[in-house]
């Protein structure tokens, strides 16, 4: 960065001055030959730093050691807010308001000290204003590692950990079968989202897209399609992590849920992905981390691992719902923040590599842990291949389906495919072969022998022999028997009821079971009161369409 001297002599006078009185060496110097060079020399000293260190206090020695652990330099704007900033001033100022004697923050106590300095440095192809500590002073801070409590994150205790109940996620692998299904079966999201919330979709089209599996939400590549489905699990996620990891086309900034975004300005994907990961690389698998601390230590610590400088008011970002921009640091906990939450509750989760768990008290607010997979993924170790599993789908004698949430993704997909999809419990997937979904299936060009095929390959053996006739008389009749929801309205006198019949509520007759009798829709309960209404007669409705 820059030593001693490099960094003093630029300095005016007073300054030089204000800084050798604060070290004690103030009449060792010559003020008439390069002073700045004879207070570089002096300071140059690691037994009179490290009691210069030694004699700062706690909130300055922490300020300090914020730097140090940055590598010695952080951006002005970041540092300020934080530490605060050293005010603007020149000598004459300086001389009247004497800022190192009252410093109006550890910034400047730090300044006035000489132990840091301010100067334009270029990071990325990008030149801003830093803080940094001086060449010399960083060989000799050895000494001041360690002397203060590094900010960290602390585990939930014992006594919490038992009252922490683990949120269970579908599995990555799993949740890209059944999206495929959806994506090519047109399943409809009322339909869906008994099984598998709408939330990931976005995410898992995305990294499909990026696997060029499919595009403009259709399957492209039969064989890609295979190896999702047929290959090795653990093999597969992994790839799939890197993938996510390493593209700069996933934009996890634009999938966080309640945030609208407006404008031509271009994020980098990859840069805040990587920075959380490289934080939570540095916490132990095992124990349950609080959000909230987390969210804050980053907050603190490293704000700007996103947006930085100007584009805090360059990003157009809403949130749903308002027309007020999200602009300045003060919209951080509503974008930085969001992000943070989506990232582990999101991708981060659906991988597998970390757990979240809640309080039975929502107050008590949610927690994560780091899994021995999330280990393994954040260093780019080999996973473990997993045994290959052989689970069944199970068929009941009434369509019913149940696909246990340990099955193979082939399983699965082919299954929900030609079924109405119905429930999700622990243990099962749960499906129902529907006259609706058959047809759907159909649309998709599978016909009903190769539903049979599918059902005796992976189904459990025995299968009910009942499901095999239902299919059957399905291929030869279609559908036999009609349930539907309709209104029944009865009439003490026939000749009323046939008299209206020609000539008022024909058109709403369904149909007529007996001369007093008939069916409307339930859409047309109301249209009917209206005309006997308008016709002289007072109706009984006793459904419960009354209003």
């Amino acid at each position: 960065m820059a030593s001693l001297y490099d960094t003093f002599r630029d300095y005016e006078i007073d300054l030089l001055e204000m800084i050798s009185e604060q070290w004690g060496i103030y009449d060792e110097i010559n003020w008439r030959k390069e002073p700045a060079k004879q207070i570089s020399n002096l300071l140059a000293n690691s037994a009179l730093f490290n009691e210069i260190i030694s004699t700062l206090p706690p909130s300055t020695k922490n300020a300090f050691q914020n730097l140090l652990e940055n590598g010695g330099r952080v951006a002005r704007d970041l540092y300020a807010r934080s530490f605060g900033d050293v005010r603007e001033m020149g000598a004459a100022i300086r001389e009247k308001n004497r800022p190192d004697r009252s410093p109006e923050n550890d910034t400047e106590f730090l300044f006035y000290h000489g132990l840091i300095a301010v100067a334009f440095f270029e990071n990325n192809g990008e030149t801003r204003e830093y803080y940094f500590i001086p060449d010399e002073f960083l060989d000799f801070s050895e000494a001041v590692k360690g002397s203060t409590a590094k900010t960290d994150l602390n585990p939930v205790t014992e006594q919490d950990l038992k009252e922490i109940t683990n949120h269970p996620a579908l599995s990555m692998l799993h949740m890209l079968a059944l999206q495929l299904a959806i994506l090519r079966g047109k399943i409809p999201q009322i339909e869906s989202e008994k099984i598998i919330s709408s939330r990931p979709a976005p995410f898992i089209n995305a990294l499909l897209h990026e696997n060029q599996i499919i595009e403009n939400n259709d399957p492209v590549s039969t064989e890609k399609l295979k190896y999702i489905l047929l290959a090795e699990a653990n093999t597969l996620l992994a790839e799939l992590f890197n993938t996510w990891y390493r593209s700069d086309r996933i934009n996890d900034l634009r999938l966080v849920p309640g945030l609208v975004f407006e404008g031509q300005w271009i994020n980098d994907p990859i840069k805040p992905r990587k920075a959380i990961i490289d934080i939570l690389k540095q916490l132990p698998s095992g124990p349950y981390f609080s959000f909230d601390e987390l969210v804050n230590w980053i907050y603190k610590a490293f704000p700007d691992f996103m947006r930085s400088g100007g584009e805090y008011d360059q990003w157009f970002i809403k949130e749903s719902g308002s027309d007020q921009y999200l602009k300045g640091f003060t919209s951080w906990p509503k974008v930085e923040g969001a992000y943070i939450r989506y990232l582990i509750t999101g991708p981060l989760m659906w991988f597998g590599a970390l757990s979240i768990g809640h309080f039975k008290d929502p107050q008590k607010g949610n927690f994560f842990l780091k899994t021995n997979l999330g280990d393994l993924f954040f260093d780019q170790n080999p996973i473990p291949i997993q045994p290959k599993n052989s689970s069944k789908a199970i068929v009941h004698k009434n369509g019913e389906v149940y696909i246990p949430q340990n099955i193979n993704r082939e399983t699965l997909y082919h299954f929900a495919r030609f079924c109405m999809w119905t429930d999700k419990n622990e243990k099962y997937f749960k499906f129902r072969l529907t006259p609706d979904a058959i047809r759907r299936a159909a649309q998709q060009k599978i016909n009903i022998v190769q539903v049979k095929s599918i059902i005796k390959k992976y189904g459990q053996e025995p299968i009910p022999s009942s499901v095999f006739e239902a299919l059957n008389r399905w291929e030869i009749s279609g559908p036999e028997i009609l349930v539907e929801a309709h209104v029944i309205v009865r009439f003490n006198d026939a000749n009323t009821l046939q008299k209206l019949t020609a000539s008022t509520i024909g058109k709403i007759v369904k149909e007529k079971l007996n001369d007093r009798t008939i069916i409307i829709s339930n859409k047309d309960v109301h249209k009917l009161e209206n005309i006997l209404g308008e016709a002289g007669y007072l109706v009984e409705n006793r459904t419960k369409y009354n209003q």
